[in-house]
């Protein structure tokens, strides 16, 4: 079948002789033909022209070639790309050009062109049967096609040299084939090689038919060289979609993501999906496949790898986040993040894409995790170091903008912290200078005592910015809680180096982000004024401290600043303030001084002056099942759970005073002072204990009888010697007797405990060594003397004896010589 171009036909039929034809052509009866022809009016030829209502453009012929032709601005027409005479069979020994050109493009817009056909029956070019053909009938593509045969080329340019995006033959069902610009050539060419016929049955028609149409793309689509970069300058989250042209065999098509230092990249695919064209193409394994990279050069990391029928993790419900608000976010189980700011997929088409056809949808983000500080552990705990000589100012710093953080990141609640450090001689002044607190139903109210900013927690939602300072190591001294703009700016000041700001945020939804919970601070280190905190821990046995708003101790820097009692394990402070009240209302001034447990914002007692002088307040710390005997005094501490009310005798009659912590660690009060107005406090305080056996604790007298106890009768059973009977509990045996009354009675000094402590055992010593010593040095010398008085004698009584042994006789009878014995010493000599 043979279709003209023109209106006017000839047709010319040659027969050539052979050497052996001797006879006439009409003698030869075996040679005949015939043939039908038919007069076709314009609009009858629907096939080629289309219908009146929907014509076809066939392009602007040259008409210095046989059947090249021109398609400009297909979008405003439909252009349809023939084989000459179609639908009849095309010439032989023919080459034909089909150029189509977008001239324009919408502004921030590309143009590329794309050639389908659905309809396989207007679809044949003549192809030489191959010995692995089957008799179905299908497209052939690239060297499917005999080089001899005839085909149809498509480069993805305006010439030849351009590349080619498929060859074909054969006839079916053309995939679409799509340039990656304005410009595409088609060329068709022919066999001078054929026999006039038509294959059977006769199901299709002869030459081809393809639909041309002009699509737009965002100018930073994916284009000829396959190569995109998406950059966070521009936005830091979009949509990126697959290759949208078509690409030959072997091409690596490659999406680099490139965010700036400190950001990650965060990739959700919407859909992945591969279609294969050709049945005998579907069992050739990882022709085709995609793979994620994290980081770029010599650091790169392959993420993932898919190919044949593995898929990337995706999350269909991505595209519906930002319009629901109730869609729960995409995990780490159905996305990609990078460790660092660059990502790249790439995607290779060995089949080529005409073959295999790869569509994809994703989703990406630019998370930008840079925060002030250093990061310590958990992603939204940092810390901000003054250094040595380094002067920085005012610094502004803000709520972290890591979506991780957030219900958008698949986080319902999260606690930042920011530890401002400065220097030993340092101190922090922190400011809130913006706020935003999204659908938070918390709200900033002033306690009535302290006078402090405190939240009120309302609703699921919750957001609050909470500000503590830490005096000393391990101390925490809450200060301030906001959570709303009607205290902005908000600005505190540390007594000590270290200061802390924690958000809290609570009850996300999945739509939520830094965009709805953020804030903007300021923080400065400035000289301290002064006042070390070491000096201010009272962690003596005993001792006082003077509270005043006019410095009494000539140390003026360090009014205001709060102190810190310590109490080891296994003891108990007994706090006494003369001349003071509870903060219950009828305080003489608004003076006040604060008791709190280290890290919670509510004291257990506020104090004030009291009107009345003799007034006292008194209490245990760590408090005991009952307060002190002397004076119950209440006190609040939600946290602590130590509310000590007022309670009648009976009550408090059968509670035993145990003052020891459950675990024997130490604890710590923290003493703030509130110099409102001039007035002064004296706070005493005395470090007590008790036994650790439970048969010397039963010796302790209860609180019915303790202050009728007659401690000094029971001597022997008291529990420890250094007893306060009036508080049930034992003293340091340094207090004891030190001649300082300590026990709230002065059991402690009084002379039935302390006689012969007060008694100078040490001078009685010396004096009665001293006295012994003179008595022996008189012993001794009386001794001597009497001695030495004997010897005199003896000697006297000798020298006589001599001298009576040389006289001459005066008688000679033995009578005259008789010695007179009683008047003679004898002195004998050996």
């Amino acid at each position: 079948m043979y279709y003209s171009e023109t209106p006017s036909i000839s047709v010319v039929i040659t027969r050539l002789p052979t050497d052996n034809d001797l006879t006439a052509l009409d003698a030869f009866s075996s040679f005949y033909f015939m043939m039908s022809y038919k007069f076709l009016r314009r609009e009858d030829a629907v096939v080629r022209y289309g219908k009146d209502t929907e014509p076809k453009y066939l392009g602007l012929r040259d008409k210095t070639t046989v059947c090249n032709a021109a398609f400009d601005n297909c979008d405003q027409r439909p252009c349809y790309v023939q084989s000459p005479n179609f639908p009849g069979m095309y010439p032989r020994n023919t080459t034909c050009y089909y150029q189509l050109r977008q001239n324009k493009a919408p502004p921030g817009q590309r143009a590329i062109l794309a050639l389908s056909q659905a309809d396989g029956h207007l679809v044949h070019i003549k192809s030489q049967a191959q010995p692995h053909d089957t008799a179905e009938r299908h497209l052939k593509l690239y060297g499917d096609c005999y080089y001899v045969g005839d085909y149809v080329r498509v480069y993805d340019g305006n010439s030849t040299t351009s590349p080619v995006l498929v060859t074909f033959c054969r006839g079916d069902v053309v995939p679409e084939i799509v340039s990656s610009g304005p410009e595409l050539l088609i060329e068709f060419t022919t066999s001078p090689f054929d026999k006039p016929h038509h294959e059977m049955p006769w199901t299709h028609l002869a030459g081809f038919e393809l639909k041309a149409e002009t699509r737009f793309l965002p100018k930073n689509a994916i284009g000829k060289n396959c190569h995109v970069v998406v950059t966070s300058d521009g936005n830091s989250s979009g949509w990126v979609e697959g290759v949208a042209h078509s690409v030959p065999p072997n091409t690596t098509c490659d999406w680099h993501f490139v965010g700036s230092p400190g950001q990650v990249v965060w990739i959700t695919f919407v859909h992945y999906v591969a279609t294969t064209q050709l049945p005998k193409l579907q069992g050739m394994m990882c022709s085709n496949s995609l793979t994620i990279t994290d980081g770029s050069g010599s650091d790169a990391t392959q993420m993932a790898h898919y190919c044949g029928d593995t898929k990337p993790r995706t999350c269909h419900r991505a595209r519906r986040l930002l319009q629901e608000t109730d869609i729960r976010p995409c995990d780490n189980t159905e996305s990609y993040v990078s460790s660092g700011s660059n990502l790249t997929i790439s995607q290779l088409f060995g089949d080529g894409s005409i073959i295999t056809k790869v569509s994809f949808r994703l989703r990406y983000e630019f998370v930008d995790r840079r925060q002030e500080g250093e990061w310590v552990g958990d992603p939204c705990t940092r810390v901000i170091r003054s250094r040595q000589g380094e002067s920085r100012g005012n610094i502004s710093f803000s709520a972290p903008r890591d979506i991780f953080l957030y219900g958008r990141g698949g986080r319902q609640a999260v606690l930042c912290s920011w530890h401002l450090m400065g220097l030993p001689d340092q101190v922090v002044r922190l400011t809130i200078t913006a706020i935003s607190t999204g659908t938070s139903g918390c709200q900033t109210e002033v306690n009535h005592q302290t006078k402090a900013l405190r939240c009120v927690r309302g609703g699921v939602s919750h957001m609050a910015l909470s500000i503590s300072e830490w005096p000393w190591a391990g101390v925490e001294l809450p200060l301030a809680c906001m959570c709303s703009r009607d205290v902005i700016p908000l600005t505190e000041v540390s007594h000590g180096p270290d200061l802390m700001l924690n958000l809290t945020l609570a009850g996300m939804l999945p739509h939520q982000d830094h965009h709805h919970y953020t804030f903007n601070a300021t923080y400065e280190f400035l000289p301290a004024p002064g006042c070390p905190g070491a000096t201010r821990v009272l962690s003596s046995d005993a001792g006082e401290v003077v509270a005043s708003s006019s410095s009494t101790d000539g140390n003026s820097n360090c009014e205001g600043f709060p102190w810190l009692l310590k109490t080891p394990p296994r003891h108990a402070l007994y706090l006494m303030l003369p001349r003071a009240s509870r903060d219950n209302g009828s305080c003489a001034s608004d003076t006040r001084l604060f008791f709190h447990v280290p890290g919670e914002a509510e004291p257990v007692l506020g104090v004030c002056p009291a009107a009345n002088p003799d007034n006292t307040v008194n209490f245990f710390w760590p408090p005991g099942q009952r307060p002190s005997l002397p004076q119950p005094a209440p006190t609040q501490n939600t946290a602590a759970a130590a509310t000590i009310d007022r309670e009648s005798e009976e009550s408090w009659a059968g509670r035993e005073l145990d003052l020891r912590g459950a675990d024997d660690r130490e604890s710590s009060l923290v003493v703030v002072w509130e110099p409102r107005s001039a007035s002064q406090l004296r706070l005493r305080w005395l470090l007590t204990w008790v036994p650790g056996t439970p048969e010397a604790m039963d010796l302790l007298p209860r609180a019915s009888d303790a202050v009728g106890w007659n401690w000094e009768k029971d001597e022997v059973t008291r529990p420890c010697r250094e007893l306060c009977p009036e508080l049930g509990a034992c003293i340091k045996p340094s207090l004891w007797c030190d001649g300082r009354q300590h026990c709230p009675q002065g059991s402690d000094e009084t002379v039935a405990n302390c006689l012969l402590e007060r008694v100078p055992w040490l001078y009685l010593t010396i004096a009665a060594l001293t006295l012994l010593t003179l008595f022996s040095i008189t012993v001794s010398a009386v001794s001597r003397i009497r001695h030495k008085h004997a010897k005199q004698r003896q000697q006297d009584a000798r020298r006589v004896s001599t001298q009576e042994s040389i006289l001459p006789p005066k008688e000679k009878s033995l009578s005259a010589y008789a010695l007179d014995y009683t008047e003679m010493d004898f002195e004998t000599t050996v």
